[in-house]
């Protein structure tokens, strides 16, 4: 198949090439090349386009990811769109990212065309049953999917890059066809130099887990206080029966708040019910008991309801650890 080509946002000729394959009418993207542009970002789209394989990242903890950033030239368009861990590609201590930015800031004398290799894994397309397991509270799961790529390989060369027979510049100067003769050779080659990056997506990334770690902590936070809330309102009612004891701090529900997500971004309107007030919320959870209380919620629990903290990740789960989801 011919190469999909492109330009990125500033630029008046095609610089852009996605080397692809369709399997069973879904298009793979496996290489691709382009020659660098340092830009501006600008004007990008809002939302981003859609991946070029069809994988939906809403409700999952990917990105829409630009193989070729569009800092660095790249086609804000879906033909350069694949699915990426959302912290991985777009926080700057990710991975992906600081590559990215470590090529923006490289000498354009020796930073001058971007080849990037993907790879898949052949496994089952489960992608329904994984999503209901995400937003029942599984946040930390390591997605497989036959559309995710698994391998990201980065090089970096000049436009004049030889090896042997192989030319770059003959790349580039090929038309459509030219370059889908010559793209075989040129990664052989290399292949035979060490890539400027190279990481094999076996788990989910450590920042990623991080992050939903934080946004787990951060709902059990809210819906705990929401409870003590409530709590506290039915208790100061006229005629309120108690059995004379202190109300306790934090919940009794536990199952729902370990598997709740993270709040949305928008809320739709509910006149009978008002959002918590956040000074008064931080003030209960910067109390030493009810930090420990939810540590504990989280630390002893043991029948995967958490949506799958390891061990250790629950051994280092402290009360400030509460403090830093919440305010950090």
């Amino acid at each position: 198949m011919p190469p999909v080509n492109g330009k990125g946002m500033a630029q008046a000729v095609n610089n852009c090439f996605m080397h692809t394959t369709d399997n069973a009418g879904v298009i793979y993207i496996n290489t691709m090349v382009g020659v660098i542009h340092r830009q501006s970002s600008k004007g990008r789209k809002t939302p981003p386009p859609p991946c070029r394989n069809g994988f939906d990242c809403g409700g999952t903890s990917f990105a829409y990811g630009h193989v070729m950033a569009l800092e660095l030239g790249g086609v804000d368009a879906t033909d350069n769109i694949v699915p990426q861990y959302g912290q991985w590609q777009g926080n700057p201590n990710g991975a992906w990212r600081r590559m990215e930015v470590a090529i923006e800031a490289a000498s354009p004398l020796t930073h001058q065309v971007m080849v990037v290799a993907l790879e898949y894994a052949a496994v089952a397309e489960t992608y329904a049953a994984q999503k209901k397991l995400f937003a029942d509270g599984d946040k930390l799961r390591h997605w497989t999917d036959p559309r995710i790529p698994t391998r990201f390989q980065v090089w970096v060369t000049t436009a004049n890059w030889v090896a042997g027979q192989v030319k770059m510049a003959e790349y580039l100067a090929a038309n459509d066809l030219g370059k889908d003769a010559h793209i075989g050779a040129l990664m052989v080659a290399l292949r035979g130099t060490p890539p400027m990056f190279d990481e094999a997506i076996t788990a989910m990334p450590g920042i990623d887990r991080g992050y939903w770690r934080g946004q787990m902590i951060n709902a059990l936070v809210r819906s705990s206080y929401a409870e003590y809330e409530a709590a506290t309102t039915a208790a100061k009612q006229p005629g309120a029966v108690h059995s004379g004891g202190k109300i306790s701090r934090v919940g009794v529900n536990r199952t729902a708040r370990l598997t709740s997500g993270p709040l949305p971004l928008k809320l739709p309107p509910d006149p009978l019910k008002l959002p918590p007030d956040p000074l008064k919320m931080h003030n209960w959870v910067a109390q030493d008991s009810v930090r420990q209380g939810l540590a504990d919620l989280l630390v002893n629990n043991t029948n995967g309801v958490s949506g799958g903290w390891t061990d250790i990740e629950r051994d280092i789960l402290t009360p400030q650890a509460i403090t830093n989801a919440m305010f950090a």
